[in-house]
């Protein structure tokens, strides 16, 4: 979101809490409530199960397919791996990963590992 359009957000917010009363506002605040969880969490409950081994290797295979960093972003994010399945990813492709590592963190080690160092490869050797 646009800062102009959080702080005026915000501002309309700020206004119309002013005008409610206490009643309204907790009614207003139980409507809220159910648009606070991220989209995200909605779609990976759905997922009742994780993926096997061989949907890991296929999106691995993705990886060493895609022609740019971005590409593998993309792979990763399309994939909507979970942080175990982040962590098992990295291992089949002998990526370090720190018990540490967030979600990002795990996806920038893997796309870097994977395509960016390919890439890299490729510009040294002026392909």
């Amino acid at each position: 979101m646009e800062p102009q359009t959080k702080e005026l957000l915000l501002r309309r917010v700020s206004d119309l809490a002013d005008t409610l009363s206490e009643q309204d506002a907790r009614d207003l605040l139980r409507e809220l409530s159910r648009w606070s969880r991220p989209v995200r969490q909605r779609v990976r409950s759905a997922r009742s199960e994780p993926r096997d081994g061989t949907a890991l290797q296929t999106i691995s295979r993705e990886l060493l397919d895609a022609s740019s960093r971005e590409e593998g972003y993309k792979v990763l994010e399309d994939s909507d791996l979970s942080k175990e399945e982040l962590r098992e990813l990295a291992r089949l492709n002998d990526v370090y990963a720190s018990t540490g590592d967030g979600v990002h963190q795990l996806k920038e080690r893997l796309v870097e590992s994977i395509v960016g160092s390919r890439l890299n490869s490729r510009a040294i050797r002026g392909y």
